[in-house]
């Protein structure tokens, strides 16, 4: 039976991807995330609140550190070549060690929107996926009006295999929520 080859997590994986490099998030992000993640056009189909404190990224970079040290997931920040500065991040945000399955998410600075970075990146890491973790699938959970990101999802071959109607609470309403999964062939 096949396993998931958790040597990925003696080191942190570093992936060049040739216009950008995909590193592991740092202290030093705190800035880029929380203006990344403190941006309502960026929230916007996310279940979650738009951050309103620094205080508030840098927990979310102790949760990362924390995630990828406990095996359970991989957090990267994209970076251009010969800079250090974070545009975005993207990463296995939960990964089943028993189920070889993970869920993938992301978010890019709205200022580098329609360069194709935020679909390259996530190519890549499922390619990361499937070939050095060993994952048999890739989950992603998506707002069913953000028509980008499933049309991303659609275009790498994600197929949908849940609709959950007022599926979670946010901004004082409740949202449904489509699952897409790819499954390794």
């Amino acid at each position: 039976m096949k396993s998931l080859d958790l040597s990925v997590f003696d080191s942190f994986p570093v992936i060049d991807c040739g216009r950008f490099i995909l590193r592991e998030i740092i202290r030093e992000d705190v800035d880029e995330i929380f203006k990344i993640r403190s941006n309502p056009a960026v929230n916007r189909y996310m279940s979650r609140y738009a951050m309103t404190e620094k205080d508030d990224a840098a927990k979310l970079i102790e949760r990362v550190s924390e995630g990828f040290k406990n095996k359970q997931s991989i957090g990267w920040a994209a970076s251009l070549p010969g800079q250090n500065k974070m545009i975005g991040s993207c990463g296995f945000n939960r990964i089943e060690l028993q189920h070889l399955r993970a869920e993938i998410g992301g978010e890019m600075d709205a200022v580098f929107w329609g360069r194709n970075i935020g679909a390259e990146a996530v190519a890549t890491i499922i390619k990361f996926g499937f070939e050095k973790l060993m994952l048999h699938s890739i989950e992603a959970r998506v707002d069913p009006e953000n028509r980008s990101a499933i049309a991303l999802l659609d275009h790498l071959g994600f197929i949908r295999e849940g609709y959950f109607r007022e599926f979670v609470f946010k901004k004082g309403t409740y949202s449904d929520m489509a699952i897409y999964t790819l499954i390794e062939e």
